[in-house]
């Protein structure tokens, strides 16, 4: 079986505010000079956090979110997204994961990363075949979030999205540590089983 490899998922994200996301995209919809500035006063942090957690490296993280706010301005227009947040979001994500394939060909693979243990429980899943391309693995991966329950999907999401450290986790969510380890190996292991499934169901 071919692995999937390092895929630019994307995936559907929660805690979007609504009032700055259509706030921003209309600064960059009029072509305004403080579309930027209000994206790094707003989200500039965040970005940040999930550049480093897919690259665990702080200069190449400002490089991918450097990169992240011309594509922003860039492509928007013509886009006009219905989230900002999970639109940059995906940008970073997806620039973050083409710098790491170009550092792990360099031979400079660094350390295990959030996304590390993501893909070994999606490469290990035998179920799937050859052929499931990225959309197909991101509709696997969004149905799968839908059936988990709201603890589970906020301690994925942080996890894996945002690549927030399971410290960062326990601060944020006030949960004991051995309990947000349990429930991300308890998740991974759901993944696993889910996407043999229905790799088993579409044979």
């Amino acid at each position: 079986m071919k692995t999937p490899g390092k895929k630019c998922l994307t995936l559907e994200r929660p805690e979007v505010n609504p009032l700055e996301d259509q706030g921003i995209i209309s600064l960059f919809l009029k072509r305004s000079e403080n579309a930027i500035a209000e994206t790094k006063q707003k989200y500039g942090r965040l970005l940040m956090k999930i550049a480093y957690g897919v690259l665990g490296s702080k200069e190449d993280a400002e490089e991918c979110l450097s990169d992240t706010y011309l594509k922003l301005w860039n492509s928007i227009p013509p886009a006009n997204p219905i989230s900002f947040t999970a639109y940059a979001g995906t940008i970073i994500r997806n620039s973050a994961l083409d710098k790491l394939r170009m550092r792990n060909k360099s031979g400079n693979t660094g350390t295990t990363l959030p996304l590390d243990e993501l893909y070994e429980c999606i490469e290990c899943s035998g179920g799937l075949d050859s052929y499931v391309d990225e959309s197909e693995l991101s509709g696997y991966l969004n149905r799968f979030l839908g059936s988990l329950s709201s603890e589970e999907r906020i301690l994925f999401l942080r996890r894996y999205w945002y690549g927030f450290s399971v410290n960062e986790i326990v601060v944020q969510t006030g949960m004991n540590e051995n309990r947000v380890y349990y429930l991300l190996t308890k998740t991974r292991s759901a993944l696993k089983e889910y996407l043999e499934r229905e790799g088993k169901s579409d044979g």
